[in-house]
């Protein structure tokens, strides 16, 4: 961290939204209350939907119930993504040195609203100030490392970092930056940090493949559980529950390995 300090910041890269630390709470509020709406609205169509059919109600309502949880999951995971992207703030100096900091890390207060407006104050005053060594960008922000894998998605980039904090310490991060984010020398910053001669992760078919196993395993659960059903009958009762409860864990295994393989970890 020296470094910054000694030396001058003279790029920082940060979306136009974080600029208007307003727009993070706003942002964060619509959100929250457009997700909750489109759970409550789409398990309502989805059952009538169903009544519609002449499906039994609990079947009806089942529906409803599983497609609103389902748009409230893909919901709040575009609008978390969204919100750790506006957070996020890199610095260059001016030796090439390359800093990272979400301004959530320095977010205080309670509960989700308190810490998302804190973050908000935090993005509004470093783009408010000047891109000196005395800054409050310069003085919190976590010096990369090195880069350990910079993986292409389908809108941007996914960068597995290892930073160090002002006070030592040293972690692992994995950040998303988009493409119109990054193509202003971001990306390029990022890429000369990656270790010369570094393979590719050895473990990403690896991953990829464990998940499909994981998978198949869910769905022979889910077809026991079918052919179990008591009003199916194809395979004994008894089997129906335990099945029912297993299937919860390598559809979880599955997502886990799949998410990571996605985001390049």
């Amino acid at each position: 961290m020296e470094k910054l300090r000694e030396g001058c910041c003279v790029k920082i890269w940060m979306t136009e939204r974080a600029k208007k630390g307003g727009w993070y709470v706003a942002r964060l509020v619509l959100g929250i209350a457009g997700t909750a709406a489109a759970c409550a609205g789409g398990s309502a169509l989805l059952a009538a939907a169903g009544l519609a059919l002449a499906w039994p109600l609990t079947d009806a309502l089942l529906l409803g119930c599983l497609g609103g949880t389902l748009a409230a999951v893909l919901l709040a995971v575009r609008l978390g993504n969204a919100g750790a992207r506006d957070a996020l703030v890199w610095l260059q100096d001016g030796e090439g040195g390359l800093f990272v900091l979400d301004a959530r890390w320095q977010a205080g207060g309670r509960g989700a609203l308190s810490r998302a407006a804190q973050t908000g104050k935090i993005l509004r005053r470093i783009a408010e100030e000047d891109a000196s060594p005395d800054s409050f960008a310069a003085r919190t922000a976590a010096r990369v490392l090195r880069v350990e894998n910079l993986k292409e998605l389908r809108n941007g980039r996914s960068a597995v970092c290892q930073v160090q904090f002002p006070d030592g310490r040293e972690c692992r991060y994995t950040f998303r930056i988009r493409s119109e984010e990054g193509d202003d020398g971001l990306f390029e910053a990022l890429s000369r940090l990656i270790p010369e001669g570094a393979a590719p992760d050895p473990f990403d078919n690896r991953r990829r493949i464990r998940g499909l196993c994981w998978l198949l395993v869910f769905l022979f659960c889910v077809a026991v559980c079918a052919l179990s059903y008591p009003g199916i009958g194809v395979l004994p009762e008894a089997l129906y529950f335990p099945f029912l409860g297993i299937s919860a864990l390598p559809l979880f295994l599955a997502l886990c390995d799949f998410v990571r393989q996605h985001r390049g970890e």
